[in-house]
């Protein structure tokens, strides 16, 4: 029953956005400036795609690839270039895939409730710092949770929250203060993250 819910949800998301894309497809001779349209993106689509995006994250792969699809498209109207990779225009307009922003703001929640304990209270009792006895290299390593499944164990934010934060460098999870982490993430590269 969820997984339909969920598969409607991104195929309604999708056409909305679909739909979005296309009322800004207007005559040459009506266009708007290029900046302009980057800022209708950011406005009007982007949001969209971030809206609880670290729930979505654990869609299957099929939606995941429509999301990106349509990121793709969108993109490709703000810059009106129909040749260029996906990963180009990310880079053009500043941002990642849709995928590593997910990751990123996984990584985020994670930083900020083991810096400051702050974030929602049903997360924070979802991380645990690993205790051990010996002196060991890394620093402010998690548990992870012993799962019994693939989808509710680890295809679970508690599971990949722990395991992206211990793939992390060592240095990266020394960092003090939340906006250092976040210029941090931006000059990580999380495509080879597994989660």
């Amino acid at each position: 029953m969820r997984r339909k819910s969920i598969r409607r949800h991104f195929e309604k998301l999708c056409s909305e956005k679909y739909a979005d894309q296309r009322s800004f497809d207007v005559p040459s001779s009506l266009m708007l400036i290029p900046g302009r349209i980057r800022d209708l993106y950011r406005a009007f689509i982007l949001p969209h795609f971030n809206y609880c995006s670290e729930t979505w994250h654990f869609c299957n792969k099929k939606s995941s690839d429509k999301l990106e699809l349509v990121n793709r498209r969108a993109l490709r109207f703000v810059f009106r270039d129909k040749s260029s990779p996906y990963e180009e225009l990310c880079k053009r307009i500043g941002l990642s895939s849709l995928r590593e922003q997910r990751l990123a703001k996984i990584l985020s929640t994670v930083f900020k409730i083991l810096a400051n304990d702050a974030g929602p209270k049903s997360l924070r009792d979802l991380i645990t710092v690993r205790c051990s006895t010996y002196n060991l290299r890394g620093t402010t390593i998690l548990d992870l949770p012993k799962v019994k499944s693939t989808t509710f164990g680890l295809r679970s934010w508690r599971y990949a929250a722990s395991k992206l934060w211990n793939a992390l460098p060592d240095e990266s999870r020394k960092i003090q203060t939340f906006t250092a982490f976040k210029n941090y993430l931006k000059t990580l590269d999380l495509t080879g993250l597994k989660c």
